[in-house]
């Protein structure tokens, strides 16, 4: 175990952790160096959670003090909205001095940060960093400004992460779409952005499945137009608005499992470019 103390040189740890998470290729060695430097408070254990957009819930990103059962065992804990992890997410105010009772029975005391951006103006929560040492601890205003700046940084990583997660899926999403064969059927979009399209030869849906139309715009982000179901017939007519009013927008088609996706399931099952509207 760690020996509780303040840092002496906080403007150190912060340049080190500044230098890991600006020189790191992935995620988890920018965390690590973030941890790295709150390592100068000396704390008994340290961990980042984060929120990962595939999986519910707080997923360990990154822990120091804790080996492999303790580690999973923290993951399954933060499902606990009331946890420290998870309400500093949820709350995005941190926590200090919060004191708690370790399994053995000793007394704990820990800080709990949330890690935060802004987006668009909103404060966006992508999970929390922690820290405990046993009792006595009192962190000074020194060590609490420390570790909101090492919060801001995990943040801006795992904000970072994300944003490059999210580049790679739209590039796979257009990769995908340039092997994908062309509507089976016809388009027409006008200038106010309607757009009327005419299907045959889909397969028929049953249950709650149903056909969405997405468009894709400059800026790579499919949006969805709506959905349809196919009888027997296998043909379909599906009527929206609100297109972009610009050349070269993509119309394509894939088959959810039920109304109201917001991203598209693949394959994709048709697509085509949109000309100028006449």
């Amino acid at each position: 175990m760690t020996t509780p103390g303040s840092t002496s040189d906080p403007l150190a740890a912060l340049i080190a952790a500044i230098e890991a998470v600006a020189t790191a290729g992935d995620l988890e060695p920018a965390l690590e160096g973030v941890l790295g430097a709150a390592a100068s408070l000396r704390p008994a254990m340290a961990a980042i959670l984060f929120q990962d957009p595939d999986r519910p819930g707080l997923q360990v990103a990154a822990a120091s003090g804790f080996d492999d059962a303790a580690r999973a065992q923290l993951a399954i804990d933060a499902g606990d909205p009331a946890h420290p992890f998870a309400e500093a997410a949820t709350t995005r105010r941190p926590v200090f001095d919060r004191e708690a009772t370790m399994a053995d029975g000793s007394a704990f005391v820990g800080a709990y940060l949330p890690l935060v951006v802004v987006s668009g103006g909103v404060e966006v929560a992508l999970g929390s960093l922690g820290l405990g040492w046993p009792v006595p601890r009192a962190l000074d205003q020194s060590d609490r400004r420390l570790l909101e700046a090492l919060a801001a940084l995990a943040a801006i990583a795992v904000d970072r992460a994300r944003l490059s997660s999210t580049a790679a899926e739209r590039s796979d999403w257009f990769e995908r779409m340039a092997h994908t064969d062309p509507l089976t059927g016809l388009a027409a979009v006008n200038r106010s952005g309607d757009v009327a399209i005419a299907m045959r030869d889909l397969a028929p849906t049953s249950g709650n499945a149903v056909y969405e139309a997405w468009v894709i715009g400059g800026d790579g982000v499919p949006v969805p137009l709506g959905g349809f179901t196919v009888d027997n017939s296998r043909t379909a007519f599906f009527e929206s608005s609100g297109l972009p009013s610009a050349e070269g927008i993509v119309l394509a088609l894939t088959l959810e499992s039920g109304p109201g996706a917001t991203t598209p399931t693949m394959p994709i099952i048709s697509k085509g470019v949109a000309a100028a509207p006449g």
